[in-house]
């Protein structure tokens, strides 16, 4: 397939602007038509954790042995 002229790496660099830039609107819409409504998706991120359940992956691996 040829392309249009442009170098690999530029159209890869357009490619990438252009979906950081399609989901920073998306996330922005989403965050205001929340805000609009009455809910503040931004406060939920203060109260979240990750937790990761080590003991499953030791046993899993003692198992294997």
């Amino acid at each position: 397939m040829k392309q249009n002229g442009k170098a690999y790496w530029r159209e890869s660099l357009e490619c990438f602007l252009f979906i950081t830039l399609f989901m920073a609107l998306f996330l922005t819409v989403f965050v205001i038509s929340g805000r609009l409504n009455g809910m503040d998706w931004l406060n939920y991120f203060d109260h979240f954790k990750w937790t990761f359940n080590t003991e499953f992956f030791k046993d899993l691996m003692q198992s294997w042995k």
